[in-house]
């Protein structure tokens, strides 16, 4: 008669080999395989007493949490072991900072929920679950508020793109993701400058050391990670152009390995149009590069951009890009004293197309000088600020009419 599964446990035995120093005979009982068989791995370990107790229950709280071999590939893995696969596929096909994001999604919040869960067990009730845990959930960037909406919507998009692939390979029936109800996308209020305002942060902002980067912030339109990535090869004096070709990520790795470069938001590049003043800057600017480097001398690393680091600070040698952490904190502190609190430095490119769009320019020519995909996301997030006549497109669409009649 076959023994009863009295549930996963570890059996040890101890044996003293000489004064002081033990054997520990240790045996993992697990329950059944796929195959039927029983799964009770054994292995011992030698030291003092506490040592082996210590080492044995790791390696069983180990085998807890491993996959069973010869389920790697199968419905009955762990979604938990099935993600890391899926992961893994991804690392060669996206972007590092979209699988660096994938990844951060999947290891802080869908494992701890669901990673025990069989890949085929995972069901429309578990997603609800975890939406509902995840609503109630604290900020790790804002105290004593709830996990964003925006972030939910970003795990579960993750979920849902592992699922799809587990559906094509015929390990589910269904993706249990697209069962359920998103929570809706809620579009963050912007901060919308008035021309006074970039007038008076402009004034605050002149003479110190990210003059120049602010006023062609607000001048281009461009992402602080991509004027940060800016090298002078890409920018024409002559010509009055700037080409975006990439962006600068901060990494949470010390010396040079803090950052690192790649492709601008849209994955495309885009090349803009400066006015005089802004190219009269950027000359200046240039000269002023120059002289800090020759000051500093050898330490110096050139990559040839357009707003380096030109401080010896710890872990960012000169020549390097400026973190972008660390020129927000310097933005954010003069805005303030600027009587500007709340604005931050992304605001200056919301304000450059706010600006733009009032003066009535094509929202086409916006949307690239933005580098978004389409004209329907700068429509969809700037419709707002749009130059509109209610009663004036009324009195339009008649006389277009009238005029039509009265020439026939």
């Amino acid at each position: 008669m076959p023994r009863h599964f009295e549930g996963q446990r570890l059996v040890t035995h101890y044996r003293e080999i000489s004064r002081g120093r033990w054997e520990c005979q240790a045996r993992a009982v697990l329950g059944a395989g796929s195959d039927g068989r029983r799964r009770e791995p054994r292995r011992t370990f030698t030291g003092n007493k506490s040592e082996c107790a210590d080492q044995a229950r790791t390696w069983y709280e180990a085998l807890l949490v491993a996959p069973e071999p010869d389920l790697l590939g199968r419905q009955e893995q762990t979604l938990k072991t099935y993600l890391e696969t899926w992961l893994a596929s991804k690392k060669s096909t996206v972007k590092l900072t979209t699988w660096k994001r994938y990844d951060s999604l999947i290891r802080t919040s869908i494992e701890p929920e669901l990673g025990d869960v069989r890949l085929c067990d995972l069901s429309r009730g578990h997603v609800e679950r975890y939406i509902a845990a995840s609503h109630d959930e604290l900020s790790t960037r804002i105290k004593d508020a709830k996990v964003s909406t925006k972030t939910v919507r970003n795990r579960l998009g993750v979920l849902s793109s592992a699922m799809r692939k587990a559906e094509k390979d015929g390990l589910i029936a269904s993706n249990p993701v697209e069962d359920v109800d998103l929570p809706k996308r809620q579009r963050p209020q912007l901060v919308v400058m008035r021309e006074e305002d970039a007038t008076a942060l402009l004034d605050a902002v002149e003479g110190s050391d990210i003059a120049t980067l602010v006023w062609t912030a607000l001048h281009t339109g461009a992402r602080l990670g991509e004027l940060l990535a800016l090298r002078w090869r890409d920018v024409d004096l002559n010509a009055g152009t700037v080409h975006i070709a990439r962006t600068v990520v901060e990494d949470k790795s010390s010396g040079d390995a803090w950052y690192y470069f790649t492709s601008p938001k849209s994955g495309r590049t885009r090349t803009l149009e400066l006015d005089p003043e802004t190219v009269r800057r950027l000359k200046a600017h240039k000269s002023t590069v120059a002289a800090d480097r020759l000051q500093v001398g050898a330490a110096w690393k050139s990559l040839d951009l357009v707003f380096p680091n030109t401080y010896q600070q710890r872990q960012v040698a000169p020549g390097t890009p400026l973190r972008p952490t660390t020129a927000t904190r310097i933005f954010r502190r003069i805005a303030d004293g600027a009587d500007l609190q709340g604005v931050r430095f992304h605001d200056l490119r919301h304000a450059h197309a706010t600006f733009a769009l009032r003066a009535g320019q094509n929202p086409l020519i916006v949307s690239r000088r933005l580098g978004h995909a389409d004209v329907q996301t700068t429509l969809s997030i700037y419709a707002h600020v749009l130059p509109g006549d209610d009663k004036g497109a009324a009195v339009a669409v008649a006389d277009a009419i009238q005029k039509a009649r009265a020439a026939r």
